[in-house]
């Protein structure tokens, strides 16, 4: 990808997504917090798995 700390970039933008939902009242009425919670957490997996690792 870009640099050689992409897989960290993925995983700070996943635990702000996290933190956003968890610590404002930035929701939407048709999804709950733990929704949220458990996508941002299953997606930030994913793409942390998928980028490749710098040698």
């Amino acid at each position: 990808m870009f640099t050689t700390v992409d897989k960290a970039i993925v995983a700070v933008i996943g635990a702000v997504v996290f933190f956003v939902s968890e610590y404002t009242d930035i929701e939407p009425d048709f999804v709950t917090e733990e929704l949220i919670q458990s996508v941002s957490a299953v997606l930030t997996a994913i793409l942390v798995y998928i980028v490749p690792n710098k040698a």
